[in-house]
Formats: structure tokens, sequence, C-alpha cells
């Protein structure tokens, strides 16, 4: 009886505490005994209880005592008659009871846990295996409401590896994997299909759904062999091209496919790229409006597939761009103000071409004017078929800049004779435009191009791709052979796959925000400093870089080049002396109120102490989106509302209805470029009486010297004024399959060597 007392009065001590504190399976374990009404229903926390197999009898002796070890007193062994006990609950089987508890409330996370430690730690306890079938099975339907089938997929094939003769099993993998494959199929990812298919043969060999769609796809892969087949007999080698790829991705092992396949690429070799902004049709047919090549990445990149300018730059020195003219020699004479230009016989360009063209470029009248070279430009000479002399109104240290340019505008490519077009597009490139949907464009091989060699690509394919990651992956599965622009995220990733190359461009840009400066508010100094303080960079950068480090990416003080040194030959125009704005929230909320007074004190703007939202426009690229509204909650603590806008394309200017503008800018030449963005016609539209003092001081200047005390001075001054707000300076990378040979290391643009591109020819080796 003593021993009853004892355990009564240490029942009730324990009674009286909390038994749980956090999870039960993140507890050290303990079985529980209750107590009879005799013994005032105690409740005793005990040590695991010595029991064979840890089961406890069936039908215990009244009179025999049960030992225990109270979880206070372990060192301590105390009796208790069994007549005495009216319950024992075992660890485990709490923690069952616990998670099917959580099971029927739908806490399916939490249930996971207990599961997991359950299976860990008790797997051979009775009731286990039948309690987590049914968790995975309610998972699974948890999974499938909410429509995320490949989780619920995943989670049915553990219920398989625990069951695999549950009944209606095969039923309930059969018709998840057909929801993903129905998705697979809309966007035609056909190896997928095939992984998921093979994935339920293994389950279940004789599934059904698996003859039905390996008979889909044979039949689809059947019938797009004999289409590749007789578009090659018939000479539409693109079409069979295009054709027999589709075959490889619907069912690779299809009979002959291989075979017809390299023969079609032998005569035809193809590169399919993968890019996230395709190019404006016009940045095709011309020059545009002259600010496509400092701020669209696309219109630079594609130009080159389709007109060659006079002048191309190659790389970037101390002393500004190094320049190469792919149609013969440009010369500049000692004062500046001459350039000479000797075509090569075999260019398939004649002086009167090139005279044609510099005039209408110079012509303010015309749609193929360029503002900077109608500036400098004052007369054209032919002198023979294969000589040009150029006069310019005023010597320039690098004119070649300004005749980085496709040749041909838009109003003169309408006007050429058929037999000196391709499609609607100039004769001058490699390639010329053939057809384009909203998805994929097609460039196909120029035959009168002057400079085609005979193992380049025939094709060019160019796949636009909603973000980077469908890139990466249309990459790594060899749907695609290059991919433009990595994401800064997906480089380091990228780099351990051992069938991919990535590569850096020899230039970066610079990121940042242009002010409209025609908004009163955008155009109040006060205000735009209060943006400049507002944004903490270094924060978005790290969002952006996520822990990895890329060189020369560093955060910007203005719009010049920054380099990765001091002695790096790229930051010639950056002023040293300037540091990066700080980020300061209290003190840009502070700047923020005073802007709208200053504007409201002269009647100009809202009088409210925040005033309507900013409209933060944006290219539909990852970066853009990830940075820009990473920048929105920032400002939002500077009591700065934004709204953000994404654009289908980078913009030539910032557009009429947006106060700000996220711009990537290719400031690879600054003495030419610098007016483009912070010139009176630059990408702002505004700048102020000192910036374009100092700008047209900069085109006065007569040596390298001078040119960069100039270059300093604006970059100082754009500072001070915060013409632009700027961000970071980022790498471009790009990426492609190793079987893919002759692309150069540090190219400017993507295509600025396709001529020695050489397709090497891979087939998919999956069954």
């Amino acid at each position: 009886m003593k021993i009853y007392v004892l355990a009564f009065v240490l029942g009730i001590c324990l009674a009286g505490r909390a038994l749980a504190e956090g999870p039960l399976f993140e507890q050290d374990p303990f079985d529980q005994v209750t107590l009879d009404e005799d013994n005032g229903g105690a409740v005793l926390k005990v040590k695991p209880l010595d029991l064979p197999d840890r089961r406890l009898p069936a039908k215990p002796d009244p009179d025999a005592n049960l030992v225990i070890r109270l979880v206070d007193q372990p060192d301590k062994k105390y009796e208790v008659a069994w007549k005495s006990i009216r319950k024992v609950e075992l660890f485990e089987q709490r923690l069952l009871d616990k998670a099917k508890e959580l099971v029927a409330a739908d806490s399916m996370d939490e249930a996971y846990n207990y599961f997991r430690f359950l299976e860990e730690n008790y797997s051979q306890m009775s009731g286990l295996s039948e309690a987590h079938d049914e968790f995975l099975f309610k998972q699974a339907k948890a999974f499938f409401g909410k429509q995320q089938y490949r989780n619920a997929l995943g989670v049915l094939r553990e219920l398989h590896r625990h069951s695999p003769q549950r009944a209606k099993l095969d039923n309930a993998m059969g018709g998840m994997t057909e929801k993903l494959i129905e998705q697979y199929a809309a966007t035609a990812d056909y190896a997928s299909i095939r992984a998921l298919l093979r994935s339920l043969v293994a389950c279940y060999p004789n599934h059904p759904l698996v003859a039905k769609w390996e008979t889909r796809l044979k039949d689809e892969s059947a019938a797009g062999l004999a289409d590749a087949q007789r578009a090659r007999q018939s000479g539409d080698l693109s079409k069979a091209a295009a054709t027999i790829r589709r075959v490889e991705l619907l069912w690779p092992t299809v009979s002959g496919a291989k075979e017809l396949a390299e023969a079609i690429h032998k005569e035809h070799p193809r590169v399919i790229v993968g890019v996230c902004q395709a190019a404006p049709d016009r940045s095709l047919a011309g020059p545009g409006d002259g600010l496509e090549p400092v701020c669209n990445w696309a219109a630079r990149r594609d130009a080159r597939l389709v007109s060659r300018a006079l002048s191309e730059l190659t790389a970037a020195g101390r002393n500004g761009g190094q320049y190469a003219c792919p149609f013969g020699a440009v010369k500049t004479d000692e004062t500046g103000r001459r350039l000479t230009i000797a075509l090569n016989h075999d260019a398939g360009l004649s002086g009167c071409d090139v005279a044609r063209g510099l005039l209408a470029m110079a012509d303010r009248d015309r749609a193929a004017c360029r503002p900077e070279w109608a500036e400098i430009f004052a007369a054209v000479t032919v002198h023979d078929a294969y000589q040009v002399d150029i006069e310019l109104g005023e010597s320039h240290l690098r004119p070649q800049a300004f005749l980085a340019m496709p040749l041909l505008g838009e109003g003169q490519v309408a006007n050429l004779p058929e037999t000196e077009q391709i499609g609607n597009l100039p004769y001058s490139g490699p390639y010329a435009r053939a057809a384009a949907t909203a998805t994929e464009a097609v460039f196909v091989l120029n035959p009168r191009y002057f400079a085609r060699t005979p193992t380049q690509p025939r094709e060019i394919v160019e796949r636009t791709f909603a973000d980077a990651a469908a890139g990466v992956a249309a990459l790594r599965r060899g749907d695609i052979q290059v991919l433009d622009r990595l994401d800064p995220w997906q480089v380091k990733s990228l780099r351990a796959n051992d069938s991919v190359t990535v590569q850096s461009y020899a230039l970066p840009r610079l990121h940042c925000l242009v002010p409209n400066a025609r908004k009163p508010l955008l155009a109040n100094r006060t205000f735009r400093r209060a943006l400049a303080y507002g944004i903490d960079r270094q924060a978005v950068l790290g969002q952006l870089l996520r822990g990895d480090t890329l060189p020369g990416c560093v955060l910007l003080h203005g719009p010049m080049q920054m380099g990765t040194s001091t002695q790096d030959p790229l930051n010639y125009a950056s002023d040293p002396g300037v540091m990066p704005w700080p980020y300061d929230p209290r003190l840009a909320l502070a700047l923020a109120e005073g802007g709208r007074r200053e504007l409201a004190a002269g009647d100009k703007g809202p009088t409210s102490p925040s005033g309507p939202s900013l409209v933060l426009a944006y290219p539909a690229d990852d970066i853009a989106r990830v940075a820009c509204q990473a920048i929105r909650q920032q400002l939002a603590a500077a009591d700065i509302a934004v709204e953000l806008k994404e654009l289908p394309a980078a913009p030539g200017q910032i557009p009429a209805d947006v106060d700000l503008l996220y711009a990537e800018l290719a400031m690879w030449e600054p003495l030419v470029d610098a007016p483009r963005v912070l010139g009176e016609n630059g990408l702002a539209r505004a700048c102020s009486g000192q910036m374009s003092d100092a700008l047209r001081q900069l085109q006065q200047a007569a040596d390298w010297n001078l040119i960069s005390a100039c270059l300093r001075r604006i970059d100082r001054l754009a500072h001070d004024e915060i013409a632009v707000v700027p961000l970071w300076q980022l790498p471009d990378y790009f990426a492609y399959r190793k079987n893919l040979a002759g692309i150069e290391k540090g190219t400017v643009t993507l295509y600025q060597n396709v001529e020695q591109w050489e397709p090497g020819f891979q087939y998919p080796s999956e069954k």
C-alpha cells in the first residue's frame, strides 16, 4: 500500500508539470502509466519500460507488479501492481497516435515529421506500416487537389515502395502520371514524358497507360521520320532539319532516325539558340533610333546576324574601343577629320553603296538618320569602286565608333533591288530572317554573304523562353545548343555541368534607374537624392548573386564602367574619387518629403505627404524583375510608393507614362555613348546646362588624356546631379554545349564570330 501512496504522490507532482515541451518526437523517450481511481488517476511519466519486444502483455496478472523508473528519479525502481494500473502508453504508440491525429486534422507537414521519426526508430512496431500508408495516400490526394501533380506522384512512389500490392494504387499512379504527361506534352518536353513512362514501368510493367503513350509517341515519330525524308528529297533541308529534330525529341530510337538525322546535319547544320528577349524586327532592318546599341541587348545581338557594320567593336582598352572593318580597312589621318575606307574586292560592297548609306545616316529627314553621325559628318567622296573618303566637320579621336552600326537604314532596305535582298533584309549580313513566331525566329544562311565559311551553320534558330530557368533546363536536355545571357545565380551550377561551357562576355553592363526628367517630381534633385539613398544596392546585389562572386561585379557611383581594379583599362572614364551612394532609409524619407515640399511650394506637383505611386518600368527579364521587386520594397521604407510595369523589351528612350526606367547600359565606348545616355536627346531626353557643356567639351577633346579627364568630370557631375540612379555593374555570361566548336573567348556579342561556329552532330542516347 505504501508503494501505491508513494506512486500517487509522485503522480500528482508529475501531473502538475507540463509533460510536453515542443513536438513529442523531439523529447527524450518516455512512457506513461495511468493509475486507477483509487490512486487518484495519477499519470506517471516513466523511463521506457523494459518489455519483451516492447510489447505489453495481452492479459497481465493483476497480482503481479510492473517495475518502473520515474523520469525524475531514473536510478530508483518502483513496483506498481498491475491491478492498480488503468492504462500504459508506450512512447512509440503515443507518437503514432499523435501522427494519426495530425493526419485527421490535415496537418500533413507535422504528421510527416512524426512518421519519419517512427520509421527511423520504431520501424517494426505494430500498426505503423498501415498508418503510414494511409498518411501517404491522403498526402497524395492533398497534392492532387492543389494540382501539384509532381509532388503527388512522388508521394505515390513512396507508397509503392512501402506497399506495392496496395489496392488501386496502380490506378492512382497512372492517373497522376498522365496529368504530368499532359503538362509536358503541352511544352513538347518529350524527354520528361519518356522518363515518366520508364518510372511507371518499373512499378507496373503492364500498365495500360505505358502502352497508350508509347504507341502515340512512336506513331508520331514514325510519321515525322517520313516527313523529314520527303523534305530532304525535295531539297527543303530547313524543314527536314526541324522535322527530324522533333523525331529525336519524340522517340529517338525509332528505326532509321539517327542515320537520317546525321545525314541532314551534314547537309544542313543548324544551331538552336535560347534567348529570353527577342529583338524587335525594326532593329534587324536598320539602325533604329540610335539608342539601341546602348540599352537594347537583343537588338545589338541580332544586328550582327543580318547586317554587318562598317566598323565593329571587338575589344576595349584604355584609349577607347578596338574596331575592325569586315569589308576592308579603315584609316584615320593625323587630324582626325578624314577617314579612308579601302574595301576588299570580294566584300560584295562598292564605294557607292557605302556613300549612300553614310548619306542616309546623316540626313535628318530620313528614318535611317543617326543624329550623332549627322553632327560630325561633312562629306563623302568615292574615288573608285573600292575606296571611300569621309570628311568630318570636326576632328574626333574615335570616329570608327560612329560607324559601328548597320550600314543600310530602314528606308534603304525597301528600295534595294530584289537581287540584292534576302527576304526584306539587307544583303550584308551572314543570315536573313526567314520566319518568326511569338516563340521562335529562324535565320537562314545568306548565299551572297561575302565572308561565309563552309562549316558555319546553315541556319540559326532563336527560341524565346519565358525565363532563363526554362532556357537552362532546355540547354541541359540538349534541346538548344546555346543560351544567351545567364542569370547571375545560374553561373555556378552550370559551370559544374560537364557537357556545357560557361563563358563571360568581354564587357560588362551597367544597371541603373533612369528618371524621367519631364516629370516634375523626378526633375527635382532632392527627390532624386531620396531615391539614391533609399536603395540598399548591396542587399539587392547579394540577392542576385545568391552567395556567388563574379569578377567585375561592383556597386556603381555613376554611369561609367568601373573595371575590376585600378589598373583595369575599362575604368578610364570613371572618377575613382566618387563613392557609391550609401543606404540611409531615414535620410531618404526626409529627402523624399523635402522634395515634395519643394515641388508643392512651386505649385508644380502633389501636395499630399506621399503623392501618387511612381511607375517603375523594366524589361522582361529575370534580373530586372528580381531587382525591381526588391527596390520597390526598399523605397516603401522611405514612403515612396512604386508601381511596377513590365515592358516587352528595352525601349530606346524612357516612355512618357513612366517615372523610372530600369536600364542595362552597354557603355562600352563612353566617348560616344555618354551623350546617348546623358545628353539632351539621350535616354532620359533631358540634361542640365552643366552636363550639356561637359558633353560639348568631351566632343572637342583632342587627346586621350583630355578625354579621360572630360569623362571623369561627366561621371562626377552625373553622380552629383543623380542624372541616373546608379545600381551595379554586372558581367554577362552565356553558355553552350561542348559539341559546338568555334566560339572564341572574349567575344563582345554572341554572334561576333558566328562564321567560325561548327556544330557537331549529337544524337540523344536516351531510350
